[in-house]
């Protein structure tokens, strides 16, 4: 998985260290709570609006995204990505899940 520029550059630029676990990972959440205690995690999040567009959140792993503030916030209707909008982004990526 590769990370973009733009999010890398967000990160160092507030001194956060970063790490990224694959999807598979057969790490427990009680590992990755244990680990957040020492270090800041952060977890992605790819969410999609009702015309399609795709948005991507990145918060820390103790907190929780407040969708109808980002409703609000967006103007737009948000939700999680479809596993149908999910399987079609990773194929045009030469993915599979």
């Amino acid at each position: 998985m590769i990370m973009p520029r733009s999010v890398l550059n967000a990160l160092n630029s507030k001194q956060i260290a970063h790490h990224l676990a694959e999807a598979d990972t057969k790490s427990k959440m009680a590992e990755l709570r244990k680990r957040n205690n020492d270090e800041q995690m952060a977890i992605m999040v790819l969410l999609e609006t009702a015309d399609g567009s795709k948005l991507q959140a990145i918060l820390s792993t103790n907190s929780l995204l407040n969708l109808d503030a980002l409703n609000g916030q967006t103007g737009q209707h948000v939700e999680a990505l479809s596993n149908a909008s999910l399987e079609t982004l990773l194929a045009s990526k030469g993915l599979e899940t």
